[in-house]
């Protein structure tokens, strides 16, 4: 009976304990974690082409890749396999030998994101100063919610399309023009709902002016959400260091040193604890990060088929339209299954209590970098 157990349970954890610690025990190289990304359209989040951002990552070796691409030397990208049939299949075959725990994406419905962003630069700070922590409580998410679901409807979707796009330009421009276009936009909203509780946005003069002073466009970036939260996900896994191996985009290049200061290692070791349950120790295990060219790394090309075929398949539901045969086709092969994070909206965020995170973390993970 005790073989049966271990036979079963126990060894597939040890195998994975290995993995994560292998480096440290044997000296061997690092494990390395590719990414790329689909969907980024820029500061442009509101592009209603591409409303889907996502990111996605690969813990293969190069020889384990190349088993499952094959040994051509043509680079696989999903823009160019989705057109065919042959290609297609190939995209499907390739998403069915990946290991769930060894591939990992996180998709960002955009235009949520935007929404997301204004809570969290203009109504957050407000409520911070009171005493309020609504990151911990959860109630900032449930806010972001809560306008993004309802606001189109009690105020008309071509005003709250007006404020979303009021909001970008005033992050991208850090113009006055931009500034007097969005409180325009507020208060047009206002008067089609009066009872709606946007009207706190009208008290965050404060919060905006600093917007309008400071640099903050890398907000704008969903890329940069998405690899933090990857390499959250990652770090548990993988707690004897791991390599970080993004395709060399001109994107990537903006934000990979705004995130270093999370691996630095000669920090003191420390854990957060976040809504949800969401715990992050600092400093991460990340040995270095790198930008290389997909061609060489057949790790990447795999990565950019998941992140690819995460976008198709989610574009019909962030536009609420019907999928194609092809993203129905992606769902049913267990697509969902690599998903491990997401910026979505999510109407059943009313329906449970919030699992609180511990108070003033934020602020406790902001000192420690």
């Amino acid at each position: 009976m005790a073989e049966h157990s271990f036979g079963t349970s126990c060894a597939p954890k040890f195998g994975r304990w290995l993995r994560a610690n292998a480096a440290k025990l044997f000296g061997m190289d690092l494990p390395i974690v590719s990414m790329d990304e689909s969907g980024n359209t820029g500061q442009n989040l509101l592009d209603p082409d591409q409303p889907v951002f996502a990111l996605a990552s690969i813990s293969l070796t190069d020889e384990e890749a190349r088993q499952i691409v094959g040994q051509s030397a043509e680079e696989l990208h999903f823009a160019k396999m989705r057109k065919s049939r042959v290609g297609r299949q190939r995209v499907l075959d390739v998403l069915g030998a990946l290991d769930p725990e060894r591939a990992k994406v996180v998709p960002i419905h955009k235009r949520f994101m935007v929404t997301a962003k204004i809570v969290d630069q203009l109504v957050e700070p407000q409520a911070r100063a009171v005493g309020h922590d609504g990151i911990a409580d959860g109630s900032m998410l449930a806010l972001a919610n809560l306008w993004h679901l309802t606001s189109g409807t009690f105020c008309g979707e071509d005003k709250f399309e007006r404020l979303l796009r009021a909001f970008v330009d005033c992050v991208r421009l850090r113009e006055l023009e931009a500034a007097d276009e969005f409180y325009a936009a507020v208060e047009d909203m206002v008067r089609s709902d009066p009872g709606t509780d946007l009207e706190l946005l009208m008290y965050s003069e404060r919060q905006m002016a600093v917007i309008l002073a400071e640099d903050r466009q890398q907000i704008l970036e969903p890329g940069l959400a998405t690899v933090q939260s990857l390499i959250y996900e990652w770090a548990p896994e993988l707690p004897g260091g791991f390599r970080v191996r993004h395709d060399n985009r001109p994107s990537a290049q903006g934000w990979v040193e705004y995130i270093r200061p999370y691996f630095d290692q000669s920090k003191p070791t420390e854990t957060f604890t976040f809504a949800r349950g969401r715990q992050i120790t600092l400093p991460l295990p990340v040995e270095d990060f790198e930008l290389r060219a997909s061609h060489e790394h057949p790790a990447i090309q795999i990565a950019d088929i998941l992140a690819s075929a995460t976008t198709q398949t989610l574009k019909s539901r962030a536009l609420g339209t019907e999928p194609d045969k092809f993203a129905v086709e992606l769902e049913q092969a267990g697509l969902f299954g690599f998903v491990v994070d997401q910026v979505w909206p999510d109407p059943s965020i009313f329906d449970r209590a919030p699992v609180p995170g511990a108070p003033g973390e934020f602020d406790r993970m902001v000192n420690w970098l």
